[in-house]
């Protein structure tokens, strides 16, 4: 695909390639057994993966932030930043904030409301109800469904709408990253581990990462390049406007290659 950036020729492989040997792991073994393994026990390969892919995503929406800051408007640069605080949220929320690599003891609160014993939010239990299962699980599914789909769908199809997302800093997932989700989850959801969502996790938050580094947008992300030639430069807030449509099209291509 000539969308694709030499680095995701690399990194997809590699994330269907663990995908699919801690899919095969979870049908080998036990729940508790796999739930063990170094590949998905807690702070295991796949853990591991996805707490650094989140935090590369943070960086890079971080990186943004910084060398867009004299080209977009304040409220651009202040989505980057608010969605580098989420990444970073989740990266902690997935090793428990450091808990068990500094050997730090779990607070009284999190001890007798915390499914797992461990300094995190995702895996209280309140009233009842896991918080994990209704916020990181439905919630979470319905709102990735959303993005991945109609969202760029609606994209492509209609340029008010993509004025708007382009505005608000919103990366638009390319067709093989969605198909690249949607297969994995597909396929995991089959095993019958009790913790086959850390395959789940690891896959959705690698890819996530790629999305933001080569999203269908990509070019209102790259200093002093505007917006796709079908929209006017106004679609970005303070544009450069020395940059002719032409030239926008030719480097973004050349970029993407």
């Amino acid at each position: 695909m000539k969308s694709m950036m030499p680095f995701e020729k690399f990194a997809l492989p590699v994330v269907f390639a663990l995908a699919a040997i801690g899919y095969g792991a979870s049908w080998m073994m036990t729940s508790d057994e796999f739930a063990n393994h170094w590949i998905a026990r807690e702070d295991g390969l796949l853990e591991m993966g996805t707490f650094f892919a989140l935090l590369a995503g943070a960086a890079l929406c971080l990186y943004r932030a910084w060398t867009l800051r004299p080209e977009r408007s304040r409220h651009f640069v202040a989505i980057l930043v608010a969605t580098a605080v989420v990444l970073i949220f989740g990266a902690g929320e997935e090793v428990s904030w450091g808990q068990r690599f500094f050997g730090i003891e779990t607070p009284e609160f999190f001890q007798a409301h915390n499914r797992q014993s461990e300094t995190n939010l995702h895996n209280l239990v309140i009233a009842g109800v896991g918080v994990n299962k209704l916020v990181f699980g439905k919630l979470l599914a319905i709102g990735l469904v959303c993005y991945l789909i109609p969202l760029g769908l609606l994209y492509r199809r209609s340029d008010r709408f993509a004025t708007l997302v382009d505005r608000f800093a919103i990366p638009v997932p390319r067709l093989y990253h969605t198909v690249a989700v949607l297969a994995i989850v597909a396929v995991v959801e089959t095993s019958p581990a009790g913790k086959r969502g850390e395959i789940n996790e690891f896959a959705i938050s690698t890819i996530a990462f790629l999305i933001l580094l080569n999203p269908a947008n990509r070019s209102i992300f790259l200093p002093g390049i505007g917006s796709r030639d079908r929209r006017t430069t106004s679609s970005i807030d303070q544009p450069n406007p020395t940059i002719d449509v032409s030239q926008t099209l030719e480097m973004e291509v050349r970029r993407a290659a």
